[in-house]
């Protein structure tokens, strides 16, 4: 029988996987073994799930994609949620999430993490009493590119068209406005950072979100991850 026992370091790689729900062995290795060879990392996650601290992972494109077991949700006192298997959409999104903090460049910042509810609710309590506010489902985090601490939101494209992707940006803002708690934030302090595979649909996206001019005074950042497209938008494989 393997130990069970874990180092501190361990712990908190089990800690990365919680926050953002899935974890790869790719994206393992840029954000903790960035100067390691890449079996570093599938030997770590394969070791936790012969420890019964990850679930049978399910594989896509030639990876295989990780998240905790209830065993490891208990090591790490991690919401026994954090265990619950993804369906396509929520995997598509959580690792569309981790993607973003792991393969794009962000220089000297802080890669961007998630926040959990019970951070979101001590960082933003009055934000998190309103309608439509959701941390255990929707992705914030704190965006340093500007500059200076902006709450945002990720909104990952599930292959939707780019006119769509631009009404979903009004859609949210819209409800920001029509909110007091949340217009104090307009326009500096909240954002919207849209994550798709498709580097043409990204420049058709900062294209029509520009056209719309002082109507949208709002911030939008739209990265492309390409990684995105070998998770299906309908039916994962497992």
């Amino acid at each position: 029988m393997v130990s069970g026992r874990v180092t501190g370091f361990q712990q908190q790689v089990l800690l990365l996987v919680a926050r953002y729900r899935v974890m790869t062995a790719e994206a393992l290795k840029q954000l903790v073994y960035p100067e390691s060879p890449l079996g570093t990392a599938r030997k770590l996650l394969g070791r936790f799930a012969e420890q019964g601290l990850l679930g049978e992972p399910y594989r896509l494109a030639g990876r295989s994609f990780y998240q905790l077991s209830l065993k490891g949700t208990a090591l790490v006192g991690a919401p026994a949620t954090a265990a619950k298997k993804l369906g396509a959409q929520a995997l598509r999104d959580r690792y569309g999430m981790l993607a973003f903090a792991a393969f794009v460049d962000h220089g000297p910042l802080v890669r961007p993490q998630p926040l959990t509810a019970p951070e979101f609710a001590t960082r933003y309590p009055k934000l998190m009493t309103q309608t439509g506010i959701d941390p255990s489902s929707q992705l914030y985090y704190v965006d340093l590119a500007t500059g200076a601490p902006c709450l945002a939101r990720a909104v990952v494209d599930h292959e939707a068209q780019a006119e769509r992707l631009v009404r979903k940006c009004q859609e949210i803002f819209r409800d920001w406005e029509a909110n007091t708690e949340l217009k104090a934030y307009l326009p500096h302090r909240f954002m919207v950072t849209v994550l798709t595979s498709n580097p043409e649909k990204r420049q058709e996206l900062t294209r029509r979100l520009r056209l719309l001019g002082e109507e949208f005074p709002y911030q939008v950042r739209v990265e492309t991850i390409e990684r995105l497209g070998d998770i299906p938008v309908e039916k994962r494989v497992s």
